[in-house]
């Protein structure tokens, strides 16, 4: 009887990205860039609503086709969690 061992070999990959932020009144917007050709840049704005605060969040991203499904998915969880970390700070009053 032979016995056969499957190995598996991780890689890793540092992507080592560039972020620029700027504010400007209630708005925070930038750009990211990744040495794989991504690009997302991207803002929100704050703004009064009654007795709360409306975020309005936009993306813009642009993928090499085979980076684009990947990197649209990171996207959208950053831009989830920002929405759960923005509603929790804002939701506290001092």
């Amino acid at each position: 009887m032979s016995s056969r061992v499957l190995t598996h070999v991780f890689h890793t990959h540092d992507n080592p990205i560039t972020v620029a932020l700027h504010t400007d009144g209630l708005s925070v917007h930038g750009e990211v860039r990744s040495p794989g050709c991504v690009r997302m840049a991207y803002r929100f704005d704050l703004e009064p609503d009654g007795t709360g605060t409306r975020v309005s969040d936009r993306l813009d991203l642009t993928a090499p086709w085979l980076l684009a499904g990947f990197a649209a998915g990171q996207a959208r969880k950053v831009q989830l969690a920002r929405a759960r970390i923005l509603a929790e700070r804002l939701s506290h009053h001092p």
